[in-house]
């Protein structure tokens, strides 16, 4: 019974802590756009628009191995096979770095592309070199996302919510100082990279806190593992393909047959109508957890 009292405490701090993590990310949006409009201009962040659009496709590149990574380490940490939550996580991670290296090279040749047939806009040089910095840094936080998948697994999603509130105000501090030097898109794309970076070494830091004896090591790389969570991860990739599709093709076709002015309209009333629905999701899921203890 006592057992069971953590864990709903557990449960219910973790999504009271996601709740207001969505809060906190919605406040520095509400604020952060208009700033970051008056600073850039409509031309310019229609392109940092196009440029999250681009990142958000890439997440497909996930595979859905977090989901599956939190859900076989919850199994073996919750009985204590601490080795086997290593196991998994260095599977998932070596995986996550091969997919890493294939997101580079897609990045250097969408920003060849670009450079030579994006002639419809009239930065393309400078949108060429931005995918290149952005894809970098992407694919340099990708194979952390199996730390983060492990440490949802041993029942420590507040403390992912908590990086994650931290990677949002440290990411809007960031842009506010680069806009006040004078900086613009580059500057910003290069801040990004640092801050993705600094927080591989957060993940990493943590998953050694939380489970004993963790490294990161190709020695514990397990073929039959790596094909047990692509396998799981299968459905969550095909539900995250129909919701990119839906959610971020609409840019490029405003960007493709109006402006990025346009663009820049339209993105604002997206992005208030995504933090509602994620704030309302939050919300499901804190009440799903309770219900399901409760039972």
């Amino acid at each position: 019974m006592g057992a069971q009292n953590i864990v709903f405490r557990q449960l219910v701090n973790g999504a009271f802590i996601r709740l207001f993590s969505v809060a906190v990310s919605a406040m520095v949006g509400f604020f952060m756009t208009p700033y970051m409009i008056h600073a850039l201009g409509e031309d310019a962040y229609g392109i940092w628009v196009l440029l999250g659009a681009f990142v958000t496709w890439l997440s497909l590149t996930d595979l859905g191995l977090s989901t599956a990574i939190t859900r076989y380490t919850a199994i073996e940490f919750a009985e204590n096979k601490y080795n086997n939550c290593n196991i998994y996580a260095n599977s998932a991670f070596w995986v996550y770095s091969i997919i890493a290296l294939l997101v580079t090279l897609i990045c250097i040749l969408a920003s060849i592309i670009v450079y030579v047939f994006g002639h419809a806009f009239n930065d393309n040089r400078l949108i060429a070199l931005l995918l290149i910095i952005i894809g970098i840094s992407f694919s340099l936080s990708l194979p952390f996302r199996a730390l983060v998948g492990l440490i949802n697994g041993c029942m420590r999603n507040d403390l992912v919510s908590i990086v994650r509130i931290l990677n949002v105000i440290l990411k809007a501090l960031a842009s506010v100082l680069v806009l006040e030097s004078g900086g613009k898109l580059l500057a910003l794309s290069c801040s990004t990279l640092l801050i993705a970076f600094f927080f591989c070494i957060i993940w990493y830091y943590l998953s050694k806190k939380i489970l004993p004896g963790f490294r990161i090591r190709i020695k514990y790389f397990d073929r039959d593992i790596s094909k047990k969570i692509l396998k799981f991860g299968g459905v969550a990739f095909i539900n995250r393909i129909s919701e990119n599709f839906l959610l971020q093709l609409d840019k490029y076709i405003i960007s493709f047959f109006m402006s990025l002015t346009m663009l820049t309209h339209y993105a604002i009333a997206l992005t208030l109508v995504s933090y509602l629905g994620s704030i309302m999701f939050s919300i499901s899921s804190w009440l799903l957890n309770w219900f399901a203890v409760k039972n």
